[in-house]
């Protein structure tokens, strides 16, 4: 008998003997995946970093506020109707699933505010569990798909922890939890592989998933619904399943999912995505296969990237896992053939989620490849899902595990599969460096933070004129809209109400409330001085009350350079 065949007996029968080896395995790499990521001040939530969080991710300069200040607005906030609606963000109070403050987050840092008085930062923590989850849940689809041995269970939790999109995305709370969608398909998989699935089960399995989904973030419960939805369809299909208990599925994970949304207030939205989206913040046709960003030996930068916002659908597997294709690529052709047979529904919702990622303007790199004129109220209803691009991620995440499942089954396949594990990991090494970065350095603030929070616990309200949604958009007003979004924050930090709001689907309102006494006024625009109160000037604003100890003693630091 070779070595290499010994070895693969020994660890085999290391594993039947140890059946929680892959698992705790997998918990360690994503244990290491997390601090390799971030400081463990930040993932402790006792770094001043979340003060005024910033991440790499396009736009993450505000996103991160705008989720931290409806998480602490929420926190904050005693129990209302519909269940994530706060008063005090806006001039009629906003929902927190339109700030991106990740529901379930929120709802835990409210018992614990409850419980013990203080508002607790969690945003680290969930960063660290969404890397933890990735490996945990990346093995699991691994393994239903076959892939058992002690390489396969390394290769498999490594990659996971280290897939660009998900270390691309630090800066989008939500988003991070991308560990849902191996998990949706892990689920696939084990209902397709029963012979005859008990209809209890299956809904027990796809409302649970989809209703946690809901509870992080919508994008993400589409995609993991469409999964559920094709194994219902799947088992019914094959007679797995009788049709009418496959209706009956259908029809009860309708009304949990529709009831859920409900009670967490999705029918709030007081207005839609703007024009510009569907098209724009979609996939290239290369996003699967080359990463987003490219510095060439030359030393010149190249982005996968037609548009300017298809980092939206930046979905690369990665070099090890592109190595894996290539070293197993029979193995992959006979995966694909016998999925092609086995998993209509599945390979329906993959290929209906990649269409919609690259959407109807098509683009191979900078290449504007094609146009697909669409009746204006298509257009319309594709708006509601205008960064459509992250779909993408379903096939991405998909693609790899069938690509460590089809290299496992060559012989002598562990040496591969660390090799590719390997290469995953230091490839995505500059992406970690600049998260590390990003959390690790002071943070970077348009106003004197230490200044307004010494005032702002005095003041009654805190008015913003104009507010976020009412400031123009252009470049030059980069600065004003920053300023905004912070003062949105430090507002919801030190429990004052405040008329701007910076939210998704949200329609301004430009109105200024009624000014009292203790108001603090914050103009981002020209303003003669108002009667009867004390103002100061500063380079982006001109801050007023009528009591002058109420002024903070300054008002801006250097803006930083970073775009929106």
């Amino acid at each position: 008998m070779s070595s290499a065949g010994a070895a693969s007996i020994s660890t085999t029968v290391t594993l039947k003997r140890l059946p929680a080896l892959p698992w705790l395995l997998s918990l360690a790499t994503g244990v290491a995946g997390a601090l390799a990521l971030l400081p463990v001040q930040v993932l402790l939530g006792t770094s001043p970093f979340w003060d005024s969080p910033r991440g790499i991710v396009g736009g993450a300069w505000g996103d991160m506020l705008q989720a931290s200040s409806g998480y602490v607005a929420f926190v904050r906030d005693c129990w209302r109707w519909p269940l994530f609606q706060v008063a005090g963000l806006g001039p009629n109070g906003a929902n927190v699933l339109f700030t991106d403050s990740v529901p379930v987050v929120a709802l835990l840092g409210r018992l614990l505010f409850q419980a013990t008085g203080r508002v607790v930062p969690l945003y680290g923590l969930w960063s660290g569990l969404c890397l933890v989850g990735m490996g945990l849940t990346f093995t699991g689809l691994v393994r239903a798909l076959g892939a058992r041995s002690l390489a396969a269970v390394v290769a498999a939790s490594v990659i996971g922890v280290s897939m660009p999109a998900l270390i691309g995305r630090w800066g989008h709370l939500s988003l991070m939890a991308q560990a849902l969608l191996p998990l949706a398909l892990a689920i696939y998989v084990r209902l397709r592989a029963a012979l005859q699935p008990r209809a209890c089960t299956v809904f027990a399995w796809s409302s649970g998933i989809c209703v946690g989904s809901l509870l992080v973030h919508p994008y993400l419960f589409l995609m993991v619904g469409g999964i559920m939805i094709a194994a219902i369809l799947q088992a019914g299909t094959d007679r797995r399943m009788p049709w009418q208990a496959a209706a009956a599925v259908l029809a009860g994970l309708a009304a949990v999912t529709g009831g859920t949304m409900l009670a967490m207030g999705y029918g709030t939205s007081s207005g839609a995505e703007s024009d510009l989206g569907f098209g724009v913040y979609s996939a290239n046709l290369l996003s699967l296969f080359l990463p987003y960003d490219v510095v060439l030996p030359s030393g010149a930068a190249y982005a996968t990237d037609g548009t300017g916002g298809q980092y939206e659908g930046a979905a690369f597997v990665g070099f090890g896992v592109l190595l894996l294709m290539i070293a197993g690529w029979q193995s992959l052709a006979e995966y694909l053939a016998r999925g092609a047979r086995r998993h209509p529904w599945l390979l329906f919702v993959v290929a209906g989620f990649l269409v919609l990622a690259i959407s109807n303007e098509v683009y191979l790199g900078s290449v504007h490849l094609l146009s697909i004129p669409l009746p204006k109220s298509v257009l319309w209803a594709a708006g509601i899902f205008r960064s459509s691009g992250r779909f993408a991620w379903v096939a991405m995440y998909l693609a790899a595990a069938l690509a460590i499942a089809a290299a496992a089954q060559r012989k002598q396949s562990g040496l591969v599969l660390l090799l590719a594990a390997a290469i995953q990991c230091v490839t995505v090494m500059p992406l970690r460096q600049r998260a590390w970065a990003s959390a690790a350095g002071m943070p970077a603030s348009v106003l004197d933070r230490a200044a307004w929070m010494s005032v702002l616990p005095g003041a009654d309200q805190l008015v913003v004129d104009p507010p976020f949604g009412c400031l123009p958009k252009e470049a030059s007003s980069l600065p004003l809209i920053k300023a905004a979004v912070e003062l949105q924050l430090m507002a919801s930090q030190a429990g004052v109400p405040t008329n701007t709001l910076y939210a998704a689907r949200t329609a301004p309102d430009c109105m200024v409330p009624r000014l009292t006494r203790r108001s603090l006024v914050a103009y981002l625009r020209p303003v003669t001085q108002p009667p009867e109160s004390t103002c100061q000037v500063g380079p982006l604003m001109t801050v007023c009350s009528a009591i002058p100890q109420a002024l903070p003693a300054s008002l801006a630091t250097i803006a930083p350079d970073d775009k929106p």
